[in-house]
C-alpha cells in the first residue's frame, strides 16, 4: 500500500491565485473535495479562496489572511 488509510480528518482549504475570477477556483476545490469524499469520516471545515494575488506577501494585510489565521487558531 502506498498510503495508509486516511480517515476521520478535518480538511481546510486555503489558496490564492493571480486571476481575479473566483469561479476559476472551482476545479481545484472540487478535485480536493473529490479526494476528501473517499476519506471515511472526514469533513470539510473551511474554505478560503481570495482571488487577485500575484506577488509574494501580497495577501498578508488582507481580510483573507486574518480569516485564515483565525481559522488556524480554531483548530484543536
Amino acid at each position: 500500500m502506498v498510503y495508509p488509510k486516511i480517515e476521520k480528518k478535518d480538511f481546510y482549504y486555503i489558496m490564492t491565485m493571480a486571476d481575479t475570477d473566483r469561479n476559476n477556483f472551482t476545479g481545484t476545490i472540487e478535485a480536493l473535495r473529490g479526494f476528501a469524499e473517499y476519506c471515511e469520516g472526514s469533513r470539510e471545515c473551511g474554505v478560503i479562496v481570495p482571488p487577485g494575488f500575484y506577488q509574494e506577501g501580497e495577501v498578508l494585510e488582507t481580510a483573507a489572511f486574518k480569516e485564515s489565521y483565525q481559522m488556524g487558531l480554531s483548530i484543536q
